[in-house]
Order: structure tokens, then C-alpha cells, then sequence
């Protein structure tokens, strides 16, 4: 299983080296993720932001449809 980063909404594989998810009861690899490089920071604070935008001027009402 690889796990990636969610961006703006979509999977986004992140440009970093890969690093192996370690169950630590059992020793085995049990996925891998990659590690965020700075432009995929980069990009996750610029999606971030605009989001906030939209988000702050939703109700207390449309912010629970959306959350649930």
C-alpha cells in the first residue's frame, strides 16, 4: 500500500524520497509513504489558503453539511 498526500482535494504523490511504514509489533513493512519535498509543501499551503478563503464565510450550518 502506498500512501499519499491529499492536495486541493486529489491523491498527490509526494516528490520526496519514500519511507517504509514499519509495524513495530511484528517488524514487517506494512506500506509506504513519500516524503513531502518543499514544493509539494508549497503547493498544500497555497491550496490551504485558498480554501480558507471560501471557508471563512460559510455559517456554522453549511460548514456541518459539508463536514458531514
Amino acid at each position: 500500500m502506498q500512501i499519499n498526500s491529499v492536495i486541493n482535494g486529489v491523491a498527490a504523490p509526494a516528490g520526496g524520497p519514500d519511507l517504509e511504514l514499519v509495524d513495530p509489533s511484528t517488524g514487517t513493512v506494512f506500506a509506504g509513504a513519500a516524503v513531502a519535498a518543499p514544493e509539494d509543501v508549497d503547493r498544500a499551503v497555497s491550496a490551504a489558503r485558498d480554501a480558507f478563503l471560501k471557508w471563512r464565510d460559510t455559517t456554522p450550518g453549511e460548514r456541518q453539511v459539508a463536514i458531514l
